[in-house]
């Protein structure tokens, strides 16, 4: 199994960055002014695979300074674009897929079948599924994918967040500005 979970975490990095360049050489060509590029777990049909999100500033409800304007600007859940089923993602969904069912495969006779809470195996699997995502967007920005001004983040919606604050968080910090990273820091819980 944990040969399997490392194997796992780069397999969908490196399926990922490609997949990112595309939608956003796509979203350019469209002249899609984005200030905001982000990738969700845990949104339908496919719960496990990441999903892009992005805003624009015309988006975002007020004005800057306004009390509600950070939240709007930074929390993705209020983001306005989604992008599903992209045929740029197209191999990442089939191979996040393939790599669920082996998962289950896998952790199926480790399961405690009385228990209805996540186990160390689901929990890891998830932390390095969110992982993955965080080398991809990283290796992204180190290329110069996204402009250093463009906001980029991971999103875990759902009930993916119980395990995903810490990685939303590093992610917002390492990948973005300080400028935003301290914006960002008002969706932190105290």
């Amino acid at each position: 199994m944990s040969r399997f979970l490392a194997q796992a975490r780069s397999g969908l990095s490196a399926r990922l960055v490609p997949a990112v360049k595309a939608h956003v050489a796509q979203l350019r060509a469209q002249n899609h002014p984005f200030y905001g590029y982000a990738l969700s777990f845990g949104l339908e049909p496919n719960l496990a695979s990441p999903v892009p999100l992005t805003n624009t500033l015309q988006d975002v409800e007020g004005e800057p300074g306004d009390e509600d304007y950070a939240y709007m600007f930074y929390a993705c859940n209020e983001w306005q674009h989604t992008w599903l089923s992209l045929d740029c993602f197209a191999e990442v969904e089939a191979w996040v897929r393939a790599n669920e069912a082996e998962f289950e495969r896998l952790h199926a006779p480790l399961r405690d079948p009385e228990s209805l809470n996540w186990d160390s195996f689901e929990r890891r699997h998830q932390g390095l599924q969110q992982e993955a995502v965080l080398d991809a967007l990283t290796s992204a920005r180190r290329v110069g994918l996204f402009k250093p001004e463009e906001l980029v983040l991971i999103d875990i919606s759902g009930s993916a967040w119980d395990t995903g604050e810490a990685i939303v968080a590093r992610a917002a910090e390492r990948l973005n500005t300080e400028a935003h990273w301290k914006g960002f820091q008002c969706l932190l819980d105290p």
